[in-house]
């Protein structure tokens, strides 16, 4: 994350990063298996910096998340987003369960006959 501090960042400034900061999404991943093209890579990270999302995981990915045909691209979202790679779904899948409190997975496909509409899916199911 950026720093809060220093003679770049005014009182107001500092206030304003502060308050995008407390606005993140720590228990929100996406989690992408095999990205190849840093182009759709960077749009993905740049809209998940927009939706608050603090951690990407990516599964064999075929490109370094690091890379400066990625960062460029997505320069700002790089300050706030980490991508994680795993060699394996096992992998993943591992550090994903050993999350405190767990996480629900919703998962999305090709596959057409196994797909459900996404409007009638409830994100947010009441507790009990």
């Amino acid at each position: 994350a950026p720093a809060l501090s220093g003679p770049t960042a005014s009182g107001h400034r500092a206030e304003r990063l502060r308050l995008a900061a407390r606005g993140r999404q720590s228990g929100l991943y996406v989690v992408l298996e095999r990205p190849f093209r840093a182009s759709n890579l960077a749009a993905i990270l740049r809209t998940c910096d927009g939706f608050g999302v603090t951690q990407v995981l990516l599964i064999d990915p075929a490109l370094d998340p690091k890379s400066d045909s990625l960062v460029g691209p997505s320069a700002s979202a790089s300050l706030w987003v980490d991508c994680v790679s795993f060699p394996t779904l096992a992998a993943c899948s591992q550090h994903l369960a050993a999350v405190p409190g767990g996480v629900t997975s919703y998962a999305t496909t090709l596959c057409t006959a196994h797909s459900a509409d996404l409007c009638a899916v409830d994100f947010c199911p009441s507790a009990g």
